[in-house]
C-alpha cells in the first residue's frame, strides 16, 4: 500500500482494532496502525484491497459487523500516498429482502451514511 512493490498487510480484527503493516522486504513487517488509520475500534470482519479511484495507489475497503445489534458501519479507506489512509465512506447495508418464497434475495442494497474525501 505504500508502492514499494512489497506486499504490505492489513488485518481486520474482529476482536480488537484492525491493524496496518509495511512490509520492510528483509522477512519483517513494522506497524504503521496509529500513522496510518488511528485505533479503529470498529469490528472488522473482511477485508478487500484494489485502486477504486485509478490513482495508482491502493485503497481498502473493510466489512464490519452490521447488524442492528452492533449498528456498525463498512469502510472505504482510500490512500493518500504517503503512509496514511482516509475514511472517506462509511455505510450500513440494508437488509435484505425476503421473497415470497421465504429466502433471502441475493441483491443488497447500499445506503450511504457519509463521506468525507474531498478530491
Amino acid at each position: 500500500m505504500n508502492n514499494d512493490g512489497l506486499q504490505d498487510i492489513y488485518l481486520a480484527c474482529d476482536y480488537g482494532t484492525d491493524r496496518m503493516f509495511f512490509n520492510n522486504g528483509d522477512g519483517t513487517f513494522r506497524e504503521v496502525t496509529e500513522k496510518a488509520i488511528g485505533f479503529d475500534t470498529r469490528k472488522g470482519m473482511n477485508v478487500d484491497i484494489a485502486d477504486y479511484d485509478n490513482d495508482g495507489w491502493m485503497d481498502v475497503y473493510v466489512t464490519n459487523i452490521t447488524d442492528e445489534y452492533m449498528k456498525e458501519c463498512n469502510m472505504l479507506w482510500h490512500n493518500n500516498g504517503d503512509g496514511t489512509l482516509q475514511r472517506c465512506l462509511a455505510e450500513r447495508p440494508a437488509l435484505a429482502q425476503r421473497s415470497g418464497d421465504g429466502v433471502r434475495n441475493s441483491a443488497i442494497s447500499i445506503t450511504t451514511a457519509g463521506r468525507i474525501c474531498s478530491w
